[in-house]
Order: C-alpha cells, then sequence, then structure tokens
C-alpha cells in the first residue's frame, strides 16, 4: 500500500484531473533533455572525437540514463497498471535497437535498454508480493540475478539497480531516505568526478522537480511513436555514416 503524502491531497480547488497532469508536467523536460544529451554524446563520440566540442557533449550526455531510468521507474510507479505490458515494451524496443547498437558499440554487451528493462521488470515482480517475509526474499533473488547477469549490460550492476531505486523513491517520496538509494546509484555509476556530480545533480533535479506543483509545460511533449524509435534510429544513422 503507496503511504499517502500530503502532496496525494487533492485540494478543493483544484480538480483531480489537473493535478495527475501536473504530476507528469516534469517528463516532457525530462524526455527532451535525455533524447538530447544522448544523442549529442553519441554523435560526438562516433562521428567527431576529436571536435572539442566533444568532451562537453559526453558530460552532458551523464544527465542522459538517470533520465531515463526516472523516467521509466515515474511511469511504473504513477502512470501505467500494466507493468509486465510496460517491460514487455521496453523489452522488445531492446531487442529491436541491438542490432544497430552492435555495429556501432561493438563491445559484446546488451544495449541499455535492456538495463532498463530488466529493472523494471524486477521492481514489477517484487512489488507485487505483499507479503514481507516474501517480498525481502524476492528481493534478494533478483539482487542476485543482477549480480550474474551483471557484466553482459551496460551501466553492468548500478544500472539494473537504478530503475528500481528511483521506483522505490518515488514510491516512499515522503521519506526522505528512500531517496538515497537512487542518488547513490547515480553517482556509482560514473567514474570521472565530474560525470559523478552530473548524474548526482541529474537525480536530485528529478526528485525536487517531479513533485513541484508546476503549470502546463510550455513545450510539448515529445510524440509516443518518436521517442520510441528514436534510440534505435540514431544509432543506425550513426552506424550508416561511420561505415560509409
Amino acid at each position: 500500500m503507496q503511504p499517502q503524502s500530503s502532496n496525494d491531497i487533492v485540494q478543493p480547488s483544484m480538480p483531480v484531473e489537473q493535478t495527475a497532469r501536473n504530476k507528469n508536467v516534469w517528463v516532457a523536460y525530462a524526455q527532451w533533455i535525455a533524447i538530447i544529451t544522448m544523442t549529442l554524446e553519441h554523435s560526438f563520440h562516433y562521428l567527431w572525437p576529436d571536435s572539442p566540442l566533444a568532451p562537453w557533449t559526453q558530460t552532458a550526455g551523464r544527465t542522459a540514463f538517470p533520465l531515463f531510468a526516472a523516467l521509466i521507474a515515474w511511469h511504473l510507479v504513477h502512470n501505467t497498471r500494466r507493468p509486465y505490458i510496460y517491460g514487455l515494451r521496453v523489452l522488445v524496443l531492446a531487442a529491436i535497437s541491438q542490432i544497430p547498437y552492435f555495429f556501432v558499440m561493438d563491445n559484446g554487451k546488451l544495449n541499455v535498454c535492456f538495463t532498463l528493462a530488466l529493472g523494471l521488470l524486477a521492481f514489477a515482480t517484487v512489488d507485487r508480493i505483499d507479503k514481507g517475509a516474501l517480498k525481502l526474499l524476492a528481493a534478494g533473488g533478483m539482487l542476485l540475478l543482477a549480480l550474474a547477469v551483471n557484466p553482459y549490460f551496460e551501466y553492468k550492476l548500478w544500472g539494473l539497480l537504478l530503475v528500481p531505486a528511483f521506483a522505490f523513491g518515488f514510491r516512499y517520496r515522503d521519506q526522505l531516505i528512500s531517496l538515497v538509494p537512487a542518488l547513490t546509484i547515480c553517482a556509482l555509476i560514473n567514474h570521472a568526478q565530474i560525470s559523478i556530480l552530473i548524474s548526482f545533480l541529474t537525480g536530485c533535479a528529478v526528485f525536487a522537480v517531479s513533485q513541484a506543483n508546476l503549470d502546463r509545460a510550455p513545450i510539448p511533449g515529445i510524440p509516443r511513436w518518436l521517442r520510441q524509435s528514436w534510440y534505435p534510429l540514431h544509432l543506425g544513422v550513426i552506424g550508416l555514416v561511420v561505415a560509409f
């Protein structure tokens, strides 16, 4: 049962529908920032590695993975009643993306969509269990599974744990201690000091902005078909440019 916070109590002057929309306003900003920074980082890294802008785009790109993980966790906690169907869609996207990913990255790993999907499905599985002892046992089993398979995934163990950590933080957002796992993992997925700082601050911004009562976003959200196809599409374009 999700604990109730003061943010969950709808004020009489604000309709329920308006409150629900306001909770999702930050999503449009996060989607644009994540896609733009990821695309810039990959483009400069593989097409213009000697450009003086390449290090800057790589640093900016440290915001992308925490944002994607947070977006999936947010949708999992607040916007979907069918988490396994949602996870299946992410897995299909991951499978499609693996083809261009193989030609561009060539690192012998599964692409980041697999990392996000496994974290999503792990949290959904544990979350369905009501009994405390069984929930802890299932969580331990998922952790052992992550330890076993993490070398084959982008961002390895910490990447696999980031979606569950964000989901935990969103679910129990009135308790500040619940934010610690996600913020800690945001720092641990990187190595360079500036990357650690950027990723950590991204996590802090996610929790702060997602709880703010924002007005309607002045920018349009990314169409669903575009945001779902962008990852394999941009990798495919980069791969073709590099090949020819």
